[in-house]
């Protein structure tokens, strides 16, 4: 699933709407050219890759991710505007929310980043480590936005981070998801790499449903909207999905939650529907299911 507003892949960047770079989802590398797939150069003079983009539309902020820093931009009629940059990183491949008007950003290697928007007639944008306690270990590869709560996990364990809903910072506390917790069991075990929000009747109910993805394959799915209190939080199941593609396999399409998988991207409804003994039916990469099982091979 690709998706970018305003760019092909022979038009140089310069020559395009700066607002278009905000709606811009999926790109790919190539020289001082932004095509609609992964990367682009920050400029004809620097050989820095972007490995993440994120756009804070509200603000028209553009956070730039390289290897090595994360650079904040401003857009404006006249162009993109560097406001400042943060280095000393890992790696560039970041994972991230917006919650509240900040952005929380993890990339399994180093301390998890929250960048907070000062809006005024000089915007003022501050990227500095997350200020959360309840963990001692601040490195997390994985974080989700559940209903309104901030979720993150370190992807090598069965445990999910939380915070109260609506917080950005704060106590981290705990929700296991272990055979012993009392929260369902997944069946093959394994680790949680993410979490997701998804609705069972096309829409209506986007935030009654959130669960977790396992690195073997399954998804363990609850009802509920505060993980820090056990009445509210409901065990619905453990569906068979088959096993996520990459650091981010989820996109939100029409109601409908799509998981990309080994055996091609499957509807989340599909799921539902078939029950937590079955394998999903509805691929929705079916016409290009070859070509996703051949790369899934990689």
């Amino acid at each position: 699933p690709l998706y970018a507003s305003g760019w092909s892949s022979e038009a140089p960047l310069l020559d395009e709407g700066v607002n278009h770079l905000l709606s811009c989802n999926n790109y790919v590398i190539k020289k001082n050219i932004l095509e609609s797939r992964k990367g682009l150069l920050l400029s004809a003079s620097t050989s820095e890759q972007v490995k993440t983009l994120i756009p804070i539309e509200e603000h028209e902020i553009l956070l730039v991710c390289t290897d090595t820093s994360i650079h904040c931009y401003h857009a404006t009629a006249a162009g993109l505007s560097l406001l400042s940059t943060v280095s000393g990183f890992s790696t560039g491949e970041w994972r991230w929310v917006i919650m509240n008007h900040h952005v929380i950003m993890v990339n399994g290697q180093d301390t998890a980043q929250i960048v907070s928007v000062t809006p005024g007639d000089t915007v003022e944008v501050e990227i500095e480590p997350w200020d959360v306690t309840g963990t001692e270990n601040k490195v997390f590869s994985w974080v989700s936005v559940l209903n309104a709560q901030v979720a993150v996990g370190y992807g090598n364990d069965l445990v999910v981070y939380y915070l109260e809903p609506g917080f950005v910072q704060g106590e981290l506390k705990a929700f296991d998801v272990g055979a012993a917790s009392g929260h369902g069991t997944l069946r093959k075990g394994g680790n949680i790499i993410t979490g997701f929000n998804i609705s069972r009747d096309g829409g209506e109910s986007l935030n009654s449903y959130f669960g977790f993805l396992s690195d073997n394959g399954e998804a363990i799915v609850y009802t509920g909207n505060d993980l820090g209190d056990p009445a509210n939080i409901q065990f619905n199941g453990v569906y068979q999905t088959g096993y996520a593609l990459g650091k981010t396999p989820l996109l939100n399409w029409s109601g409908d939650l799509i998981i990309m998988t080994n055996k091609g991207f499957i509807s989340a409804h599909s799921i539902f529907a078939n029950g937590e003994d079955q394998k999903a039916q509805y691929l929705f990469s079916q016409q290009i299911n070859t070509w996703v099982l051949e790369q899934s091979e990689k």
